[in-house]
């Protein structure tokens, strides 16, 4: 009985490994246009030499240095006259890091636990997971600060609670920040373990994390302060990104947004990640592990509280694994209903946002238009310049560009785009938003063509 429990299990495990990883495979084949964010980063690495990616990037942008080089090198191997060839050879490091998650994170939930129903949740939870599967096929580095941040929770979980340090340690600890710059509310929370717990292996961590932290900032964070920190920071802070005492309810908001971008749900499930913390205050016993798990949400909560780092759902992604823990783990001592509630929502979330919100079919658009172009056409060009930037770099595309003033997608194409379309001069004109739009936004115009496509549209009038 126990052999054939054995294999259902194991064929459990393969079928959840095998369809995440089908999931997400398809998802980087689709390889749908990049978004703004996107098409931001990948200008720096396009108008940037390897060197100057350590300098602080351009468009409010910012990612761990050796993403960045890594990511260089993929686009300088490809094709860079093909949209689609170079999309996909962009996202190949975060699909590998996030294709390399879910064994990471099952091999440490093994060495956490031994009950095979809570493995099986857990790892059910990280591969159907919204965020997990979308930033698996997304040119950000959140899948590789995801990997890096179950890593060294592995390694530190080993190093404390089991005794087993190995060299090899040391070098990823070190390298870690390189990699993720999460990883320092992990790696700082578990050397103040450490110092308690053991002093000699302390020290022996420390001394070369300190010496890596100190050239990293003096080869690229001090630049990254210096020049991108302060944009960056304004728009965290316009986007309600920090924590803020006042306002308790958007802890659970950003709690509930690591399972699903729809906001009402994300408040209901982020009261129940709140219960699941709970019940991991309540049953687990060894203090030592209560602070091992939730240090690292105390000090990203303060961090964002200071207005030093922001909790938006891509941004707190390294924290995920411990939360699915407090979920599987504690949520199972008392009843199995919780996570089982959570992998039902997870499953539905991750098939209904295939892929993000946030994507645009500009490829397909910029494709569309440099087959019908012609020489008088204006093109008006919305918010999201980076991208058309991005996407006409390798096309021949003649024509004058008119700005759309940033109220239009604001005020998602009414009155205010209406206004400014009607008061246009004379002309022929090629309209590019990143949405469906109805044909009631062209006032006093004629429309000539359109092209519709999943998340983009084209429209061409005459004025």
């Amino acid at each position: 009985m126990s052999e054939k429990i054995n294999t259902y299990y194991k064929y459990t495990l393969f079928g959840i490994l095998g369809l995440g990883i089908i999931l997400r495979l398809g998802l980087l084949l689709k390889n749908p246009s990049f978004f703004y964010d996107e098409t931001s980063l990948a200008l720096n690495l396009i108008n940037r030499s390897y060197s100057e990616l350590f300098l602080g990037l351009d468009y409010e942008q910012s990612a761990p240095p050796i993403f960045l080089v890594l990511s260089k090198f993929f686009l300088s191997i490809t094709d860079n006259s093909n949209s689609y060839l170079r999309d996909i050879f962009l996202r190949i490091l975060p699909f590998i890091a996030g294709i390399a998650v879910l064994p990471a994170f099952y091999y440490f939930i093994s060495d956490l636990t031994k009950n095979r129903f809570v493995q099986v949740i857990s790892l059910f939870l990280i591969t159907f997971n919204p965020l997990t599967i979308n930033y698996c096929a997304q040119f950000k580095q959140y899948s590789l600060e995801l990997l890096f941040g179950i890593m060294i929770l592995h390694c530190f979980y080993k190093i404390i609670f089991k005794n087993k340090f190995k060299n090899y340690s040391i070098i990823l600890i070190s390298l870690a920040p390189w990699f993720s710059f999460s990883s320092f509310f992990i790696i700082v929370s578990s050397l103040i373990i450490l110092l308690k717990k053991n002093r000699n292996i302390f020290l022996k961590v420390l001394c070369p994390y300190i010496i890596s932290c100190g050239l990293l900032y003096y080869t690229s964070l001090k630049n990254v302060f210096s020049t991108t920190y302060s944009d960056l920071a304004g728009s965290w802070a316009g986007s309600y990104s920090y924590l803020e005492l006042q306002h308790p309810l958007r802890v659970l908001i950003r709690l509930g947004e690591l399972f699903t971008y729809y906001k009402p749900a994300s408040i209901i499930l982020g009261g129940m990640v709140t219960a699941a913390i709970i019940v991991f205050w309540v049953t687990e016993k060894s203090l030592l592990k209560k602070v091992f798990l939730f240090l690292p949400i105390l000090l990203t909560a303060g961090a964002s509280v200071l207005r030093i780092y922001p909790v938006s759902a891509r941004l707190i992604l390294f924290l995920l694994p411990i939360i699915i823990i407090f979920i599987s783990v504690y949520c199972c001592r008392y009843s199995k209903l919780i996570p089982l509630i959570f992998c039902v929502i997870s499953f539905i979330f991750s098939f209904l946002y295939l892929p993000a919100p946030t994507a645009t079919s500009h490829r397909e658009a910029l494709d569309y238009l440099e087959s019908n172009l012609t020489p008088s056409d204006k093109i008006l060009i919305d918010s999201d310049f980076n991208t058309y930037t991005y996407y006409a770099a390798n096309k021949v595309l003649n024509a004058d560009l008119v700005q759309i003033p940033y109220v239009c997608s604001v005020s998602k194409w009414q009155e205010p785009c209406k206004e400014f379309i009607s008061n246009l001069p004379p002309g022929s004109y090629y309209l590019i938003l990143p949405s469906a739009v109805t044909d009631s936004i062209i006032v006093n115009g004629k429309i000539i063509d359109k092209g519709n496509f999943s998340r983009s549209t084209v429209i061409k009038f005459q004025k």
